[in-house]
């Protein structure tokens, strides 16, 4: 399936506009961590406010599959392999 992976604080919104192709949603939730991690390693030392700001992953048609937020990508273990509950998850 194809992912896009949106940023959004609830007023802002970056769409993706190319996405990835995933085998999974396992996949696609290690795909966010890793892109957020990737994206924001380098601001930390400029403390960087990421409140707010979340991470939606999203469907061709635009369902969002799970969503979370960047500060818990940035803090929480890399996951690989199934898990319960997506991390984060934002309702």
């Amino acid at each position: 399936m194809r992912c896009f992976f949106n940023l959004t604080n609830g007023k802002c919104h970056v769409a993706d506009r190319e996405g990835v192709e995933v085998a999974s949603l396992d996949q696609a939730h290690g795909e966010a961590v890793d892109a957020i991690r990737e994206t924001f390693r380098h601001h930390e030392a400029a403390d960087l406010d990421l409140e707010g700001w979340a991470l939606d992953v999203v469907d061709l048609s635009g369902r969002v599959l799970l969503s979370m937020s960047l500060e818990d990508a940035m803090e929480a273990p890399r996951m690989r392999g199934r898990f319960d509950r997506p991390l984060g998850i934002m309702q």
